[in-house]
């Protein structure tokens, strides 16, 4: 079974361990703070100046930056350039490029699941189903975003609420979505895990009389 207090433990003691690794390199907060200026500033040159394929390219190479120096800062504040990304941009493709970009840093999140600054990155990427978008295809986008954020999700029930929700979606892509979302939430948290066996017994139940 899931222990969420083991499991703190274990990121918090990691993220420790990360921090006192870079801390023993010589890089010290104002120097990641330095460097997350010049991936900020890239990125943001990038979308304001490049057609999206290139901007596709600029930020798929996200996910190496952050493996070669996953210092918390670092990670917070990329995380959060993207998660204002999705909300605001117009472009699906730009956010499945960030879905995977998410992905691709779920070690990342996991490691720094303790930190309140990912907060923010979890509220903009909710945005969509919150202000419920007319767009199935960019909820279905967040509900996955939503699920490979899941450990940062376990006492968000107002999110919770929502994924619950989609699972009622007549629309394929965003149900398998949600599905998607809750089958990662319930290896998180057991009292969500209850909850989801509560609303798949009753979707059964509709769809088998």
């Amino acid at each position: 079974m899931y222990s969420s207090r083991e499991g703190q433990q274990w990121f918090s003691n990691d993220t420790i361990s990360t921090n006192r690794r870079y801390f023993a390199r010589g890089i010290n907060t104002e120097s990641s703070k330095h460097q997350l200026r010049g991936i900020i500033n890239t990125l943001k040159h990038a979308t304001k100046t490049l057609p999206i394929e290139q901007q596709l390219v600029k930020f798929s190479e996200i996910p190496k930056t952050l493996d070669e120096t996953p210092i918390p800062d670092i990670i917070h504040g990329t995380l959060l350039f993207f998660a204002e990304r999705f909300k605001d941009c117009d472009h699906n493709v730009i956010r499945r490029c960030i879905l995977k970009i998410l992905k691709d840093s779920e070690k990342h999140i996991s490691q720094n699941s303790q930190s309140s600054e990912l907060e923010q990155t979890i509220r903009k990427i909710f945005f969509l189903l919150e202000n419920q978008s007319n767009d199935p295809i960019a909820r279905a986008l967040t509900l996955r975003c939503l699920g490979y954020m899941s450990v940062l999700l376990i006492e968000r029930l107002d999110i919770q609420h929502g994924i619950l929700q989609r699972l009622d979606s007549s629309v394929e892509i965003e149900a398998n979505a949600a599905i998607f979302a809750a089958d990662k939430l319930c290896s998180k948290t057991e009292k969500f895990s209850a909850l989801a066996y509560e609303k798949f017994v009753t979707l059964l139940q509709v769809m088998f009389p």
